[in-house]
């Protein structure tokens, strides 16, 4: 009597389509993480972003002093993609009146275009919402923003 051993060619087919079944499994939750570490970067760089354009008033209310800040600010949006600081006292930042046109701010930890804008609502105080907008890898565009309300000292 003769006795084979080995696999026959039904087991193999078998074990090969669940190994195709698993493996496919696993690169679409490779993608799924590679989008979303990507997605947390940029998240994070906007956030960062966000709290500079924060940090870009407060410091010139400490420069300019709170009457003449609130004096040069008027209530509206105003593109921020770059934080010229005053020069002088007697010479206040430049203010771009009116949404950002364009992605403009880059950074080197992620390759993703953003635009920073500041609402501001001149009132008894100055609230200052500073959004930071970007285009994700789908396409959609996502933001993070940052508020502050500034009074005198």
């Amino acid at each position: 009597m003769n006795k084979q051993t080995g696999f026959s060619l039904i087991e193999i087919l078998i074990s090969s389509a669940i190994l195709v079944t698993v493996l496919v499994g696993l690169a679409g939750l490779l993608s799924y993480v590679i989008r979303s570490d990507t997605q947390a970067a940029s998240r994070v760089v906007a956030a960062d972003l966000a709290q500079q354009g924060i940090d870009f008033f407060r410091q010139e209310r400490s420069f300019l002093g709170y009457q003449r800040l609130k004096n040069h600010l008027s209530s509206g949006t105003i593109c921020i993609n770059e934080l010229n600081y005053s020069a002088a006292i007697d010479t206040p930042f430049a203010i771009v009146a009116g949404p950002c046109s364009t992605y403009a701010i880059t950074s080197d930890r992620v390759s993703t275009l953003f635009k920073r804008e500041a609402e501001i609502v001149v009132a008894d105080e100055i609230r200052i919402t500073v959004t930071v907008t970007w285009i994700t890898d789908a396409g959609n565009e996502t933001n993070a923003s940052s508020t502050t309300i500034l009074q005198p000292y």
